[in-house]
């Protein structure tokens, strides 16, 4: 019993990666369709509706996750300089974490943020996510360029968009 107490927290953040730059075998093809549901619960978001002219993070989160949670605040920490990017949040969390997430990173007042539960798990099998955070970065023509398994700075989110 004394072993499955050490065990659980291990198991339970397996899950949480540090940083890696993961090859998908997707660099170079274009952002996939997938759809979304919002916060609200009842409206449905669809990737095809992404303007191409702008860059595309898809930062496909767990809300337990202290990676996960690092990463947000880096991103929320220097969002100033990167208001030119278009983040896309994802999880398969239940809508109370993903609520309760977006309302800790007060993530309603960046414009340039949309959150979604990913309700058909697309995200991670098509890009084989083995754990979160992961992040698929998106250059200006929606071609991707590259991801990272774990946490990355807001600096390298600003490179790889360039």
């Amino acid at each position: 019993m004394r072993r499955f107490w050490v065990l659980l927290p291990l198991i339970a953040l397996s899950g949480c990666l540090a940083r890696n730059r993961e090859e998908t075998g997707k660099e170079g093809k274009p952002l996939p369709i997938f759809s979304l549901l919002l916060a609200d619960s009842t409206t449905y978001f669809t990737t095809r509706s992404i303007p191409a002219g702008k860059p595309v993070v898809l930062f496909y989160f767990g809300t337990h996750c202290p990676y996960s949670h690092a990463q947000m605040e880096e991103i929320v920490s220097e969002m100033d300089k990167m208001k030119d990017i278009r983040f896309y949040l994802i999880t398969t969390a239940p809508f109370n974490e993903m609520k309760a997430f977006c309302k800790q990173y007060a993530l309603n007042e960046y414009p340039n943020v949309t959150v979604g539960r990913d309700y058909t798990e697309f995200f991670s099998n098509y890009y084989e996510a083995r754990g979160v955070p992961f992040t698929a970065i998106y250059r200006k023509n929606k071609i991707l360029h590259e991801a990272f398994i774990g946490k990355i700075s807001a600096g390298e989110i600003i490179e790889s968009t360039e």
